[in-house]
């Protein structure tokens, strides 16, 4: 399945595509990260945001950190959850695959397992909605504490950063690889020119 997939992913992301959501990912980046960071450290009040957090966190730390955000802290957060993280993991997951369905055939025989890779992106995206569901509820419930969901939650939270630093990563490796390709084959081209 997750070939078909794949093959799906690079039947529509030609060098048109991957110029496209790069340039929506950097506006995006540019404009409106910016923005809801700045709104994240109000809302916060100074504790962390578990899906901002790099490491595995607790049911405790998420009831210290909810009770720290005050009732407008935690509506703003559940707020955030269902507006801007609707929108922000698209854009990177867009430009995730379509910039490694581009590159990854540059550097890949047509067999290799490693083409599989321009799908890892949507896993990231599930991990991340999924992330964002929970902490909504857990948010919208305080101060009931519900430790299944909050530990299944750090889960994902985890789980995404991992997923989605392999990706990111992978976009480095192929675009130097793709360029190093692309400037040797150029080199040997003048070479027997």
């Amino acid at each position: 399945m997750i070939s078909r997939i794949s093959l799906g992913l690079y039947r529509v992301c030609n060098g048109w595509v991957a110029a496209l959501a790069t340039l929506i990912f950097f506006v995006f980046s540019g404009t409106w990260l910016p923005s809801q960071g700045k709104a994240a450290d109000v809302y916060t009040n100074g504790f962390p945001a578990p899906d901002t957090t790099f490491t595995y966190y607790t049911a405790a730390d998420l009831q210290t950190w909810f009770a720290g955000y005050g009732a407008t802290g935690r509506a703003d957060y559940v707020q955030a959850r269902y507006t801007f993280d609707l929108a922000w993991p698209l854009v990177y997951t867009f430009f995730l695959v379509a910039v490694l369905s581009w590159l990854l055939p540059k550097v890949t025989g047509l067999t290799s397992r490693w083409r599989m890779l321009n799908a890892l992106p949507l896993l990231v995206l599930a991990c991340d909605y999924i992330e964002n569901i929970m902490g909504g509820i857990l948010a919208n419930s305080f101060p009931a504490s519900n430790p299944l969901l909050a530990n299944t939650m750090a889960f994902f939270t985890l789980t995404k950063w991992v997923f989605i630093t392999v990706a990111f990563v992978a976009v480095a490796v192929t675009g130097i690889l793709a360029l190093v390709k692309r400037f040797s084959k150029d080199k040997g081209e003048l070479a027997h020119g």
